[in-house]
Formats: structure tokens, C-alpha cells, sequence
């Protein structure tokens, strides 16, 4: 055993650190390439399927449409604004007829604002559905997420909450959120069972927000030309086939609740062997409509056509551009030897000079 001395492994303190510091430093990953996101924010591009379909959505600022031009133009479905809080729009009336009358399979947005009396928006967006004729074909309607409006992310992500829950208690539908990868630090994690539309202008593949993995529906332009539209409309893409979008549709729409008993509980059909089933009390979730949920989706009919999944960057053959390089992992062990000396096998992070030899083995471990 060769016991090194004392000046000799103080100066070797030294030099492992100013070692450790300069392989840190030259360990740093090269300048992300175009379209790669920091991946500390565990955001993504999720890009579209085989197939998909060209859609739009409207407001009054689109005007009078002409909605057969926008059907020959090869649009396929619609979304347009019913509200803008508790303001109904003054188009919506004569949009949702006329565009199901073109052919198209058609949604309704609501436009929030979180500081706003929430039931009082939904209430107008329930009214002006039921009014209009919401029907069981129709696609969910859908929450405009894109302003904290003067709150704080926690309470604009709260309050989004109650508004997509009592919306999918009124209208006995899945709703679908919209919003996009600048409104992460509200999404978090808390609306990812739930269908997303995405909103990300002239990118080949959007960026999620936080918590989805793949889309829907994507709003991939603010300044499209269509056929009977007058001036710069929203152009969107869905994520498969005309069938699908029809099984979407379908598929957002739930099952009445059952009727309650005399005690007003609700229950299944009764037994004959005896009492009726007591349901459970808590409400059931419907992972099976939003994409992306581990949820086994629901029977579907032997021939009906299967949407292919959305394709995430990375996940074929081909190189992930966003991949951190092959120094990351020693960079970040590095780091991590800097930042906590302490967490080292060495005798005693209080002698200096024993965890010299520590340092020093690190640094030779390193170099393997």
C-alpha cells in the first residue's frame, strides 16, 4: 500500500477539482438543432399519422360563409366559436346549421376567461348548444385554453377543471381541450386524459403541451385561404380518416347515467337472483375517448377502420434530433460529483484531504 503525502494529496484536491470543472465544460451538448425543444421541460413534436383530414374553425370575424364552397374545397369538419366568455357569438346560430347542411362534421369552441364567472360561461355555452340543436353526431365541445387572464397557473388550471367537468355532467360528453405548449405551466399533467387539439402555426410537426403525448386535432395556421371564406381563416388537421372522425364523434358521447331507484340511488338493471347492483358512488372516468390513456377503448364493430397511431419523433428508425449526445450522462455525473461532494464514497466529506483520493479515483473512473 503507498500512502501518498499530505502536501501531495492536498495538491491533488486541487487538481481533481480544476480537472472535474474543465471536463464539465468541455462535456456540454452541442447547440440543439432546429425544431428540438429543451427537454427540461419534457416537451415534444408528435407528428400526424398516415392519415388525416383538412378542417377550420370560424368565429364572426370570418363573417358570412359559404359553406358548400368550403365543402368542395375538401374541408371535412368545422369548429366554431359558440362563446367568448359569456358573449355568444353572433355567427353561431347561422354557422352550426348551415355548415352540418354542407356536409361537414361540426364542433363548438368557448372561448375562456378564467377571472370570469365560470358557471355563467358554461351555463351560456350549455344554453346556446341545447338551443341550437346538439346532437349525438356532433363533435365535443371544447375548451379555449390559452389565457390565465390575471391568475396564477394553479388557480386558471382549477377552475378549468370544474368547467370540464360540469360540461361532460350537462351535455353527457367528453370534452376536447385546446390549447397549446405555451400553456404547460397550467396543463401540467392534470387534463392529459382528456382529446387535445393543439394549436402550433407552420411547423411540419406541433410541439405538445405538457401532459400529451399525441393529438387529435391540430390548428396548424392562423392565415389559410378557403374556398367561401373571405379574407385569413384557421386552418386545422385531424389525425385520421373520415371514418375515424366520425368514431371520435360518436365515441365523445356518453351513456346516459342510470335513472335512480326509489331511494334515488342510481343502480344496474336488477337481478333476478337479487337487489339491483349499487353502482359506485364515485363518477366513472372515460379514459377510453381521450388518445393516448392506458384505458382499454371500447368494443368497436370487426370491420370499422382503426386510426393508426400518431407518430412521435424519435419513436421509428430514424435518429431523434432532440437526443441529448453521448456526453450527457458523463456531463451530468460530473455535475453531480461538483455539486454534491458529499454523496461520494469517501471516508469523510469533512477532511478535505481524504476526499482527495476520493476525487482523484472518481476522476480515473472517469477516464475509463
Amino acid at each position: 500500500m503507498h500512502i501518498v503525502p499530505r502536501t501531495l494529496r492536498a495538491f491533488a484536491l486541487v487538481a481533481a477539482l480544476a480537472a472535474l470543472a474543465a471536463l464539465a465544460a468541455c462535456s456540454q451538448d452541442p447547440p440543439p438543432r432546429r425544431n428540438c425543444v429543451d427537454r427540461a421541460s419534457s416537451a415534444l413534436r408528435t407528428c400526424a399519422g398516415p392519415d388525416t383530414l383538412d378542417g377550420l374553425d370560424v368565429s364572426v370575424w370570418q363573417g358570412a360563409v359559404d359553406w358548400s364552397r368550403v365543402a368542395a374545397d375538401g374541408k371535412s369538419f368545422v369548429f366554431m366559436r359558440v362563446a367568448s366568455g359569456q358573449n355568444v357569438d353572433t355567427r353561431f346560430a347561422t354557422n352550426w346549421p348551415a355548415a352540418k347542411s354542407a356536409g361537414l362534421v361540426r364542433g363548438a369552441y368557448q372561448y375562456f376567461y378564467p377571472s370570469r364567472d365560470v358557471d355563467q360561461q358554461i351555463d351560456v355555452l350549455v344554453a346556446e348548444l341545447t338551443r341550437a340543436g346538439y346532437d349525438a353526431d356532433d363533435l365535443p365541445p371544447v375548451l379555449d385554453l390559452e389565457t390565465l387572464d390575471g391568475l396564477t397557473p394553479a388557480e386558471v388550471a382549477a377552475l378549468a377543471q370544474h368547467w370540464l367537468d360540469r360540461v361532460e355532467a350537462e351535455l353527457h360528453v367528453r370534452p376536447l381541450v385546446y390549447t397549446a405548449n405555451f400553456m404547460s405551466n397550467v396543463t401540467g399533467t392534470s387534463f392529459s386524459t382528456y382529446p387535445l387539439w393543439v394549436a402550433n402555426y407552420n411547423v411540419t410537426c406541433p410541439l405538445m403541451p405538457t401532459g400529451w403525448s399525441e393529438w387529435v386535432f391540430w390548428q396548424s395556421s392562423s392565415t389559410g385561404t378557403i374556398a367561401g371564406i373571405s379574407g385569413a381563416v384557421d386552418t386545422d388537421v385531424f389525425n385520421g380518416t373520415l371514418a375515424d372522425l366520425h368514431a371520435f364523434a360518436a365515441a365523445s358521447h356518453l351513456p346516459p347515467a342510470p335513472a335512480p331507484d326509489a331511494a334515488g340511488i342510481p343502480t344496474s338493471d336488477a337481478s333476478p337472483d337479487g337487489p339491483a347492483e349499487v353502482l359506485d358512488a364515485a363518477p366513472p372516468t372515460h379514459d377510453d375517448a381521450a388518445p393516448g390513456t392506458d384505458a382499454a377503448p371500447p368494443a368497436v364493430d370487426a370491420g370499422a377502420p382503426v386510426r393508426p397511431a400518431p407518430r412521435v419523433r424519435g419513436a421509428d428508425a430514424s435518429p431523434d434530433p432532440c437526443a441529448p449526445s453521448a456526453a450527457t450522462g458523463r456531463r451530468e455525473l460530473i455535475n453531480g460529483l461538483l455539486r454534491r461532494p458529499v454523496e461520494m464514497s469517501v471516508p469523510s466529506p469533512a477532511d478535505p484531504l481524504a476526499a482527495a483520493d476520493g476525487l482523484v479515483a472518481a476522476l480515473l473512473r472517469l477516464q475509463e
